[in-house]
């Protein structure tokens, strides 16, 4: 994200949840996924969390 959002939604968003600490709080649905979904699921994120540390590497 190189937007000025939160992992909970945009930084300025008052109505924006309170972090759970739970995966829910990232992926919504999570738990309501079956186990290949949530596998596709976590390979997005940890893809995404790539590309941002790449990106601050650059």
């Amino acid at each position: 994200m190189n937007d000025d959002r939160t992992m909970n939604g945009n930084a300025g968003d008052a109505t924006a949840a309170p972090a759970t600490g739970d995966i829910a709080d990232v992926l919504p649905g999570f738990d309501q996924m079956d186990d290949d979904g949530r596998i596709a699921a976590l390979r997005g994120l940890l893809d995404e969390l790539k590309r941002e540390l790449d990106a601050i590497g650059d």
